[in-house]
């Protein structure tokens, strides 16, 4: 087989009877009817085959073979070229298929890679509402001891001023006392 750098399947068989050249005879042929349609030739080998020449009845029946592989030779060649017009697109076709898979495929990884995020994100979240529930439970514990504290400073503060108030009184009696005392005794 023969092979072509354009594409592998437009290269002619050779083993093909048409690839070949006609076979010549070494007898003179009379001229060749119109080839244009087989049914010229076929009319043509009707009315020489009266003939009483065998020579002449086998040199008909070649052009008609002749007739008939040129016939055919047009038709292999349209069918060559029906061909290679739809290897070309089958190869463009091909090609999309490959492109639209490899399109798939990444918007499957895509999507793959999205779903991934928004579990993450969401366990993120969970979290974070969690961390959030256990702030704000520390925070309401903190705000209940604060204000045991503050009732616990402002008794001791009640406490403080009114022990304040009987001291001052106390020092100021315990003093006026004293001034009364060393006055009188002392002068």
């Amino acid at each position: 087989m023969q092979t072509s750098t354009s594409h592998p399947f437009t290269a002619k068989r050779t083993s093909s009877p048409l690839s070949q050249p006609p076979v010549q005879s070494q007898y003179p042929t009379p001229p060749p009817p119109p080839v244009s349609t087989l049914k010229s030739v076929s009319k043509y080998y009707k009315i020489h085959s009266d003939s009483n020449h065998p020579w002449e009845e086998l040199r008909a029946k070649i052009s008609v073979l002749e007739a008939k592989r040129a016939d055919d030779s047009q038709n292999v060649h349209e069918l060559e070229s029906r061909l290679a017009s739809t290897e070309t697109k089958s190869n463009s076709l091909q090609t999309d298929l490959i492109a639209t898979r490899r399109e798939i495929a990444d918007s499957q990884q895509l999507a793959h890679l999205a779903k991934t995020r928004v579990i993450d994100a969401q366990e993120q979240l969970e979290m974070v509402m969690l961390d959030k529930e256990a702030a704000e439970e520390r925070a309401e514990l903190a705000e209940t001891e604060l204000e045991d504290v503050l009732a616990v400073l402002e008794v001791d503060n009640d406490v403080l001023k009114e022990g304040s108030i009987e001291l001052s009184l106390s020092f100021w009696i315990n003093t006026n006392l004293w001034v009364a005392y060393r006055g009188q005794h002392c002068g």
